[in-house]
Formats: structure tokens, C-alpha cells, sequence
């Protein structure tokens, strides 16, 4: 069933950013973890997204630091012309359906940011 453009702000109005949000005391990870580690698994992540890309067309560029990663989301690689926020809206609530939890952001609404936790 296709879900309206009214029912995705409804969930996304209902189930906020901060409800995901989870707070990590940075001093509390081991050593090893941050921030060599972090950058580590961030990078692969990064590279699995950009393999991603060679089969979706959607993703335009991703860039990050870490485990920031961010994913560009574009109708056209040429021109770089961004998705409609309600495409980005859709895919973001897809995902939540099946537990995972991306934000959007960027001025058009087109950038999934990605901040897996540390632990």
C-alpha cells in the first residue's frame, strides 16, 4: 500500500529525531575505539555506500568523517538536481519499518545522514 505524503509527516512528526537519538558519553568508550576505530568502520561504511552507488543511480555522493557518514541523494548524477524531500522522507521511513534509523538533512532535504552508534 503507497503511503501518502500525509502519512509520512505524520510518523515523522510522532516518532521525532530525538526519540532516536541515543547519548554517549565519548570518555566512556575504551581507547581503542575511538576515535582510530571510529574512523575505521566509518570508512568501511563509507565504501560500501559508494559500491552502492554503482547500482543505484539515486546516490549521488557520499562523504563523512568517522562514523558521520552522509549519503547525497539526486534525480540526476549529471545535473546533481536533488530528490523531492518526500522521496527522502519515504526512504527514511522505510527504514525505520525495518530498524534502522537514517535523518535527513541539508538545505533541500536530500542528504540521509547516517551516525551508527559506537558501541
Amino acid at each position: 500500500m503507497p503511503m501518502s505524503s500525509c502519512h509520512v509527516t505524520q510518523e515523522a512528526a510522532q516518532h521525532g529525531r530525538g526519540q532516536f537519538e541515543q547519548r554517549i558519553d565519548a570518555h566512556s568508550l575504551p581507547a581503542r575505539v575511538w576515535p582510530n576505530g571510529a574512523n575505521h568502520v566509518g570508512g568501511i561504511l563509507a565504501n560500501g555506500l559508494r559500491a552502492l552507488s554503482t547500482k543505484h543511480s539515486m546516490i549521488g555522493e557520499v562523504r563523512g568523517r568517522g562514523l558521520a557518514v552522509s549519503v547525497d541523494l539526486v534525480s540526476d548524477r549529471v545535473s546533481r538536481e536533488p530528490v523531492a524531500v518526500m522521496t527522502t522522507a519515504k526512504i527514511i521511513y522505510r527504514a525505520y519499518t525495518l530498524g534502522a534509523v537514517f535523518f535527513y538533512v541539508g538545505m533541500r532535504g536530500n542528504v540521509l545522514e547516517l551516525t551508527p552508534p559506537l558501541t
